[in-house]
């Protein structure tokens, strides 16, 4: 049974239909890959996973468990993070502040403080920062931040939203290093991404979306040229969308 099994889920603001009838997959240990050009309906489909939109129809199961019409702090509990595209961190806090966030649901002190030190020691620079104002980070180190208030949850499935958008290439390699990272330890990565050729570099599957419709499916690596023009493993047909 996969981690994160997705059926037919859709998403609709008013009249406009961003997601339209999305399956897909993420199993143990998987780094799928969702491709698309900007209104594919991408970000939009994480978030209404996560609860931040309702679905206007669908069925999302997660480790076994129908979470279809869970509330968001519900499924955060269960083992899904998001790092939403843009980084979102509260910048006049501190970057311990911030991760501390992540940690909402945790009540034990002790606990707080062994997930922090773990924190840490994955990323060095948010150690020598931990009393900076977030804001005051570099791009790069805003995302690591982002990483690390996810993983303050301790969860199963990470999804990431454009984790490279807007960051000098150097940090984009450090972005796609820690992706890497975080899949070997175990735990399973939902991505959408702009940088189609360097997010394939990690991905056991990847998906394409365009106008909010699933173009082309991948599990044999050979979807490698960008979103577009890509030799198709499975080509579904073109439906017009309203997104």
């Amino acid at each position: 049974m996969p981690l994160l099994e997705i059926s037919n889920v859709s998403v609709r603001y008013g009249a406009v239909t961003a997601v339209r009838d999305f399956s897909g997959s993420v199993g143990d240990g998987d780094v799928v890959v969702v491709l698309g050009s900007n209104g594919a309906g991408k970000s939009s489909l994480l978030r209404s996973i996560v609860g931040l939109v309702p679905k206007a129809g669908g069925r999302v199961v997660f480790d076994g468990v129908d979470i279809t019409r869970w509330r968001t702090n519900r499924i955060v509990k269960a083992g899904i993070a998001l790092v939403p595209e843009g980084r979102r961190i509260f910048s006049p806090l501190s970057v311990r502040d911030n991760l501390l966030i992540g940690a909402y649901a945790r009540t034990s002190r002790t606990e707080k403080a062994k997930l922090l030190e773990e924190i840490y020691e994955r990323f060095p620079v948010l150690a020598d920062r931990r009393d900076r104002q977030a804001g005051l980070l570099s791009g790069g180190e805003q995302q690591m931040l982002a990483f690390g208030r996810a993983l303050m949850g301790s969860p199963k499935l990470m999804m990431m939203d454009e984790p490279s958008m807007g960051l000098a290439p150097v940090a984009v390699d450090t972005v796609m290093t820690t992706v890497q990272s975080i899949a070997e330890s175990g735990i399973a990565v939902l991505m959408v991404e702009q940088n189609a050729a360097m997010a394939q570099e990690l991905a056991t599957s990847a998906i394409v979306m365009e106008r909010g419709e699933i173009t082309e499916v991948d599990t044999t690596g050979r979807v490698k040229t960008g979103v577009g023009t890509l030799s198709g493993f499975v080509d579904l047909p073109d439906e017009p969308a309203d997104r």
